[in-house]
């Protein structure tokens, strides 16, 4: 996956998906959007229209996964907040949180690690 420079939105796709809003060293959010380009730049320039979900200052880098319809962009954000809690996903206890998944626990390590998978798979 592409981690895209935020000060390069305009290159983000006005197709369904879900996006990652990442910090300078952490994933900040996961969100869903039938309109990537549209949702980030909410994101960053809404702050009054939208509930503020993310710190605009925060975010240094976007990335995203396309899907094919809404159950699929619904499915595939759902699962992936599930096995990496973000502290702005509703997680209060994001860096606590323990994931009952059908193949067990996950550690932070194995977070981590999915997490750099993510960050490197090749649309």
């Amino acid at each position: 996956m592409k981690l895209i420079e935020i000060n390069n939105i305009e290159v983000l796709p006005k197709k369904e998906g879900v996006y990652f809003l990442w910090g300078e060293n952490e994933l900040l959010y996961i969100g869903k959007s039938k309109c990537i380009q549209r949702r980030i730049k909410s994101h960053l320039y809404e702050i009054h229209k939208c509930k503020q979900l993310v710190n605009p200052k925060e975010i240094k880098r976007v990335s995203f996964i396309l899907c094919h319809n809404h159950e699929d962009t619904k499915f595939c954000e759902e699962s992936l907040i599930n096995i990496i809690p973000t502290k702005n996903n509703g997680c209060e206890n994001w860096y606590m949180h323990k994931n009952i998944l059908p193949f067990g626990k996950l550690s932070k390590e194995e977070k981590n690690i999915l997490i750099k998978d993510i960050e490197n798979v090749d649309l």
